[in-house]
């Protein structure tokens, strides 16, 4: 058995085809995740329907049904409700799918003094999947779909950047990390990148509008604000 995990998953589904994403989602952790290992909190913003599935056996510990936070906010409520008892937090977006024997891959780099590990993901050929398993990345990189730490790990940082609530919250998270070991794993994943955050033209104008410089300032060469 591990050291337990919480795993937080948020959405903010406005389509039906959005909605079908995050259960796949959530039905793959449910599926391929020794249930003993991990609590499931899931951060529900504005949903358009239902989570239940008649394709998929979805478990869920904590259902939270709030207002469209965004997606940094959204993390954080979720980090705040999980057991504090846990040992290990995963923040997935809910377009990340992932398969089976996933939550070991993600921890074991942590049982060696990593403080953060991430997926492989991206478009890749089998040959460099194979290649990938074999061996570790220990540059990272900026991956937006998951990412895996001790909850004495994220509470240094202060949490997810709540001034960036969407486009570039991922990047703004990992500059809070000071003197941190970060590694790309042996863990696969498929990331549907951006289906379920820019199908409504609404949400995607708000998004711009809060953000159109956050870009320039999270890469600028002045972090230490953010």
């Amino acid at each position: 058995m591990l050291d337990k995990t919480s795993i937080i998953v948020v959405a903010c589904d406005f389509q039906s085809t959005q909605r079908r994403v995050t259960k796949a989602c959530l039905g793959c952790i449910s599926k391929w995740t020794d249930r003993e290992d991990y609590e499931l909190i899931f951060v529900d913003q504005k949903p358009c329907m239902e989570i239940e599935s008649r394709y998929h056996k979805i478990d869920i510990d904590k259902h939270l049904i709030v207002d469209d936070i965004g997606g940094a906010q959204a993390f954080n409520l979720g980090a705040k409700e999980s057991n504090p008892e846990y040992k290990y937090i995963c923040f997935l977006h809910n377009d990340v799918m992932v398969i089976d024997n996933w939550l070991p891959m993600m921890l074991e780099p942590l049982s060696r003094g990593f403080t953060q590990t991430m997926p492989i993901q991206g478009m890749l050929t089998r040959e460099e999947v194979k290649l990938l398993q074999q061996q570790e990345d220990p540059g990272g990189y900026d991956d937006a779909g998951m990412i895996c730490m001790t909850k004495e790990e994220f509470a240094k940082t202060g949490g997810w950047d709540e001034r960036f609530p969407n486009l570039h919250q991922d990047l703004a998270f990992r500059k809070r990390f000071k003197g941190s070991t970060k590694v790309v794993g042996k863990c696969l994943i498929t990331h549907i990148s951006a289906i379920t955050m820019f199908a409504d033209d609404k949400r995607r104008e708000r998004c711009s509008t809060e953000e159109g410089e956050a870009e320039k300032k999270i890469r600028g060469t002045n972090n230490d604000g953010l």
